[in-house]
């Protein structure tokens, strides 16, 4: 194979890879399928009257082995990317037989998803591997720990209910070099303090979304709280970060150059 069909395979897989990056931070708000008692397909109905242009499937959810395969052909227009993932085979193999919706890395890559999200770090050798391909999203707990990962070539950090941790990374010293998609109890009503700490990105399951409503709630419905999420966290990203939010609506192909931190991204064709 010569150089510049190598290059040029590069330059199609890191403009996928952008384009993910784009769904997701574009969106500004991402349903979470957790374990609980909603029917999938209703949910998965739900995301797509939204428009909903990616969501995170956690391998939480019980049918999450059966589910996920068929996700990237059956919501051609969604981003899959999925959640609670381990960066360990060995761990997942022993868990397996309590937990058979458990799936690795390599065999998740293969069902064609586009992208891995955790509440634990990622190895700098998983990072390597699948910075180029696919969105990145490893949890910290420490500034250091989000350093470290961002430098190794993860895309976006998760943050858990630590707001605190939030503002300390993204404080003066830190020259605010790190995207955050911050989770746990975000209910509407929170979202702007989230967004106001220094999230870029929330994201929050169905379980509380959804939390004390009827169980023959319809898609129509359900996907008219996905959007009350979504305009609840742009509405305070256009307080917070105008300028980038003016280039985002306005469609800019250079919106990602005005984002308050560092990003992977260069010489990218805007999406």
């Amino acid at each position: 194979m010569c150089i510049n069909t190598i290059f040029n395979i590069g330059k199609i897989k890191m403009q996928k890879l952008f384009e993910t990056y784009a769904a997701v931070y574009k969106q500004g708000f991402m349903p979470i399928f957790v374990k609980d008692d909603w029917d999938t397909g209703m949910l998965l109905d739900a995301c797509r009257k939204a428009g909903v242009k990616a969501i995170e499937y956690t391998l939480r959810r019980q049918d999450a082995h059966e589910v996920i395969p068929s996700l990237p052909a059956s919501c051609p227009d969604m981003k899959i990317l999925v959640g609670s993932v381990l960066d360990s085979e060995r761990i997942i193999k022993q868990l397996h037989r309590n937990n058979p919706q458990l799936m690795t890395f390599g065999q998740l890559a293969g069902c064609g998803v586009h992208g891995f999200i955790s509440m634990f770090e990622f190895s700098s050798e998983t990072i390597s591997k699948y910075s180029n391909t696919h969105l990145l999203v490893p949890c910290a707990y420490t500034p250091n720990e989000a350093f470290r990962m961002l430098r190794d070539g993860a895309h976006i950090i998760k943050i858990v209910e630590d707001l605190s941790l939030v503002r300390k990374a993204r404080a003066a010293p830190s020259h605010g070099f790190c995207p955050f998609f911050f989770t746990g109890g975000m209910t509407q009503a929170r979202i702007p303090e989230a967004i106001d700490a220094g999230a870029v990105c929330i994201a929050s399951g169905f379980d509380l979304m959804l939390k004390g409503l009827p169980k023959d709630i319809s898609s129509d419905q359900v996907g008219e709280i996905i959007l009350g999420h979504i305009a609840a966290v742009n509405t305070a990203r256009r307080k917070c970060y105008p300028e980038l939010m003016a280039k985002i609506d306005a469609g800019a192909p250079d919106w990602i150059d005005f984002a308050p931190h560092y990003h992977f991204f260069t010489n990218i064709n805007g999406v």
